[in-house]
């Protein structure tokens, strides 16, 4: 119910709504050229456009430290794109770095505010656990012994699926395992200390190991969609999981 109310609210917000729906388009547009226009025009077109829309949103983030945007006049909106649109056309031959910078920018974002969904809906089994006094004991030492096994389990087997079918993809991928299996290390020993110490057990951080992983394994699948797959249909796929993560967030 709360993802709805927060989408009602945010449609009752035309700025929003509006940058939005141009990103979507340009998202569209982009994956329309990848998979059935491949001309050099079009692409130019597109990159010259996605790099207008970015830099105006670039400029209502930093118009939004001191206004809100959705408080802002329809003429300032205006005043707020040919200024974007002229910073553009001024700095052209840099462009290509311009979109490097949004499409790192854009990831990161996307992956803390991801990490934080796996983080609350991990905590949130936690307090409904915690808020039985009669099995929280045993019940929260069952969830991180239960869920660190699983952990332990889906890596593993995904390392060696990976291993078998997909041999250069694993050794590609295999310094990406390695972190994360020691950030998961990192992070247990923290619990562990936080437990001899203040007496407090973080009993969710396994179940958030396991949600930040498929997350993760779904980043590592789309960067090297191009050698699994042998179409354009998983980049549409792709398209709509990270809607619905963008919306969700």
């Amino acid at each position: 119910m709360s993802f709805i109310t927060g989408l009602k609210n945010l449609f009752k917000k035309p700025v929003f709504t509006f940058i939005i729906i141009l990103f979507i388009i340009g998202w569209i547009l982009i994956l329309i050229g990848y998979s059935f226009i491949d001309t050099f025009y079009y692409n130019v077109v597109v990159f010259q456009m996605i790099g207008v829309l970015g830099g105006y949103a670039l400029l209502l983030f930093l118009i939004s430290f001191f206004k809100s945007i959705d408080k802002l006049h329809i003429g300032v909106l205006i005043i707020v794109f040919l200024v974007s649109l002229f910073i553009v056309l001024i700095f052209k031959r840099f462009m290509t770095q311009f979109s490097d910078f949004f499409l790192i920018t854009n990831q990161i974002v996307t992956a803390f505010f991801a990490f934080k969904i796996c983080m609350d809906s991990s905590t949130k089994i936690d307090d409904y656990l915690y808020n039985k006094p009669k099995s929280r004991k045993v019940a929260r030492f069952l969830e991180f012994l239960i869920f660190a096994v699983l952990n332990l389990l889906i890596v593993s087997i995904t390392w060696r699926i990976l291993l078998a079918r997909l041999p250069k993809i694993a050794q590609v991928s295999a310094n990406i395992f390695r972190i994360i299996i020691w950030i998961d290390l990192i992070l247990i020993g923290v619990v562990i200390l936080r437990l001899i110490f203040i007496k407090k057990f973080s009993a969710y951080i396994s179940l958030f190991f396991i949600l930040s992983f498929f997350y993760i394994l779904y980043i590592i699948i789309d960067i090297i969609a191009e050698f699994i797959f042998f179409d354009t249909t998983y980049a549409w796929y792709s398209f709509i999981i990270d809607l619905c993560i963008f919306l969700y967030i």
